[in-house]
């Protein structure tokens, strides 16, 4: 497995300490590897991320850590590109992801099936005829 990216949780405020905007920026990692495309706040609350939806052309997501509150959380066996934290702040409430690291593989599809890259080549033997 290897690392796919690495998203910090920001928070914009203007002068007067209110939220303006917040948004998962890419720290870490190659672009595009993942992208994440949604997420879903603590119940009654903005900027306090819980759940994230994401997707990858490229790679099959395989394991997903997340940090908030104090605590982390590894899920070794993500599924559906949706991730729902079990983060917990030091009271043992559910605590808002503020960092998200992805790890995986190359997806089947862009492989030779036998965990190489298909280069295109072939070394079967058989002679190709024009």
């Amino acid at each position: 497995m290897v690392h796919l990216g690495s998203f910090e949780f920001v928070t914009i405020e203007d002068d007067e300490g209110n939220v303006i905007d917040c948004y998962f920026e890419q720290s870490e990692g190659d672009t595009d590897l993942v992208t994440i495309t949604d997420y879903e706040n603590k119940a009654g609350e903005d900027c306090e991320p819980i759940t994230v939806t994401y997707e990858s052309g490229t790679h099959t997501v395989g394991q997903v850590a997340s940090f908030g509150g104090m605590d982390t959380h590894v899920d070794n066996e993500p599924a559906d590109g949706v991730y729902e934290s079990a983060l917990e702040n030091p009271g043992g409430q559910q605590a808002a992801i503020s960092l998200l690291h992805f790890c995986g593989t190359l997806t089947e599809d862009e492989t030779a099936g036998d965990g190489t890259e298909d280069d295109g080549s072939s070394n079967d033997g058989d002679v190709d005829t024009l």
